[in-house]
């Protein structure tokens, strides 16, 4: 027939299509007919994986198929192909298994397919479970995806509602459980944490100090405070001519030692982060001392001598000078290679760069060295703290009460373990501390509250450890002081001090309210969100509750709350200060010192709020209760330099 239609002068390229589709015709209809599925030597192939496998990893099933199944698709498995070769596999499986009841036949280990002539085809109802099986696998791709999208949007108000729900029903149960005996197996666990913590106080006792002693403290070691079971490589001088300031208060402003004291470390701000910080304090009926380092006057903002001496602030007018500083960031961490105060000691400064953060507690410990044994102070940071009531009569100063307070973050966003820089804090000591009080609170060291004995011996052991071990000059250049102030209460050092009570307080359930963790820019979303809607510490006309509903005395970390709280606090501190001006209208005072007229308080004289019961009582009959026996701070002038007290 060729050789016809080549003497016809059929054209080569006419002849060699017919003879190639000649070829696929004889192949598709009796060589691919032949073919087994599989081959009936060789190894049956491995059961079909399911259809999410098929689709992700189509080349590793078509290494599972056998020499005949290649060669009968030619190599082209692509998905809709391996589909289909799936299902058949399934199918003759099912067919081959028949009903599954104790009379079926078994079936043979790897014999997955049968030869062509003796393969049955599937039923309907084989072919509408495989169809089943594909569908359940489509809609649980799908409901991830969708839980994935609901995970990424912000939680409904009902969600939040029963996410409070579950919160108070597991603060419940935490209370219910505390509330028990423990039991034996907390008590193992109780005993090997204090063996492990024993060790690691042996281990810290081996270590040496890596800076020499200073030339200021006491070579004795009996006059220093123990160190729960170790001596201290540098203990600190107990009496308070070794820690006397060549400075004095401005405008000749005196410390009066029967007071109660409150003092930060705060300069360099403009007059509206003074009256945060001032006003709120004096608006709570505060008559005590306010002693602040509030640097040379040269530098004062515009306003700010004029306010701080109208307030009756002891400031005093200290300078220092430092070796590097970072550009922004908060300014007592600004200065990691370390300053020198310059005007502080009579004698100069003989201890060394060291951050602002660490220097701030050698003022502390020269201030209290001018009050009496009965008072009680509290050291603050200065820029981001206000104040709502007067914190000082709340406290317990009964003798077996405790006379060192310390407060902490909220846990449940943040633990020693989850917070990148406390747990980096406390490598100064030892790397395995983190992992130790991984649970453990953050303890703020912004916050701080004590009878003046017992804050003597705070800030002495602060200063001595922070001069054995002067994390600021390790390779991690550790700046803060929370790291120390952590670390001692954790470790048991604090409680271990002579004459010391010590206590920490949760969030929202002491005297200082330190809301800044709640919202932590690591903080995952659904656990952060306003004050009021979210967390329900916000009341309708703007103050910050604690958690039982009252109003919180002291407010930290108000600024990562920023937009929600400064118009609070502007308002308390207007408020006072209107109060004021209408006081002295009437009576004609002056506005020198302190004055001698008691002030409405800003949370009586905010708006909405006039008709609300007083809280604490009269400042007169708090005096009389706490036994001091004497009245207002402002019932005589100022004393000035070289007056009797």
């Amino acid at each position: 027939m060729i050789k016809r239609a080549w003497d016809r002068g059929v054209p080569v390229w006419v002849l060699m299509l017919a003879v190639l589709g000649g070829v696929a015709i004889f192949d598709s209809i009796f060589l691919r007919r032949s073919l087994p599925l599989s081959e009936p030597s060789g190894e049956a192939p491995d059961a079909a994986p399911p259809a999410v496998e098929r689709e992700a990893a189509p080349a590793v099933w078509y290494e599972k198929t056998t020499a005949g199944e290649q060669r009968a698709t030619k190599g082209t498995l692509d998905w809709g192909a391996l589909e289909r070769l799936g299902d058949l596999r399934e199918a003759a499986a099912e067919t081959r298994a028949g009903p599954r009841d104790s009379s079926a036949r078994a079936e043979a280990p790897n014999a997955f397919l049968a030869p062509a002539d003796t393969l049955k085809p599937p039923s309907q109802k084989v072919l509408a479970e495989i169809a089943a099986r594909r569908q359940a696998a489509l809609d649980e791709r799908r409901d991830a995806k969708i839980a994935a999208k609901l995970e990424a949007k912000p939680p409904s108000e009902k969600r939040l509602a029963i996410a409070s729900e579950d919160k108070r029903r597991d603060a419940k149960i935490a209370a219910a459980r505390e509330a028990k005996p423990p039991s034996e197996k907390r008590l193992a666990i109780a005993s090997e944490d204090k063996r492990r913590h024993a060790k690691i106080a042996k281990a810290l006792e081996a270590k040496p100090s890596r800076l020499p002693r200073p030339a200021a403290f006491n070579s004795d070691p009996a006059q220093a405070a123990p160190l729960a079971g170790r001596t201290p490589t540098a203990p600190v001088p107990s009496d308070d001519a070794a820690w006397a300031t060549a400075l004095k208060p401005m405008w000749g402003f005196e410390h009066d030692p029967r007071a109660d004291v409150v003092m930060a470390l705060g300069f360099g701000y403009a007059r509206t982060e003074f009256a945060r910080f001032v006003s709120t304090l004096r608006a709570t009926d505060y008559a005590g001392d306010i002693v602040l380092a509030a640097g040379p006057p040269e530098k004062f903002r515009n306003g700010v001598e004029a306010y701080l001496k109208g307030e009756g602030v002891l400031a005093y007018q200290f300078t220092y000078e430092c070796y590097k500083k970072k550009r922004g960031g908060r300014r007592l961490l600004a200065t990691p290679a370390g300053c020198v105060l310059t005007n502080w000691y009579a004698g100069g400064d003989a201890r060394g760069p060291r951050p602002l953060a660490v220097a701030r507690y050698e003022m502390y410990r020269a201030w209290l060295a001018n009050y009496d044994e009965a008072s009680w102070a509290f050291v603050f940071d200065f820029r981001d703290v206000f104040f709502q009531r007067d914190p000082f009569p709340l406290v317990d100063r009964s003798p077996s009460a405790p006379n060192l307070h310390l407060f902490a973050e909220n846990r449940d966003v943040k633990t020693v373990g989850t917070c990148r820089f406390n747990s980096a804090w406390l490598n100064c000591w030892d790397r395995t501390l983190k992992q130790v009080y991984h649970n453990a609170s953050v303890m703020c060291s912004g916050s701080t509250l004590g009878s003046v004995p017992a804050m003597k011996r705070y800030a002495e052991r602060m200063l001595a450890e922070m001069d054995r071990m002067a994390c600021w000059a390790t390779k991690a250049a550790t700046e803060s002081d929370q790291g120390y102030h952590n670390f001692l209460y954790h470790t048991g050092e604090l409680a271990a001090l002579p004459g010391v009570r010590v206590a920490h307080h949760e969030q929202g359930r002491g005297l200082v309210n330190t809301i800044g963790a709640m919202n932590g820019f690591r903080v995952p979303a659904h656990k952060k969100g306003p004050l009021d809607t979210f967390w329900k510490i916000k009341d309708a006309d703007g103050y910050i509750l604690d958690w039982d509903g009252q109003y919180s005395a002291v407010v930290h970390q108000w600024d990562r709350f920023g937009k929600e709280v400064v118009g609070h606090i502007d308002r308390l501190a207007r408020a006072y200060a209107k109060a004021k001006r209408g006081a002295e209208g009437e009576d004609g005072a002056t506005a020198t010192g302190r004055d001698d007229i008691r002030f409405a308080t800003a949370r009586d004289a905010a708006p909405g709020r006039g008709d609300v019961p007083r809280e604490r009582p009269i400042h007169d009959a708090r005096q009389r209760q706490h036994g001091r026996g004497r009245g207002r701070r402002g019932d005589r002038p100022p004393r000035r330099e070289g007056d009797a007290f």
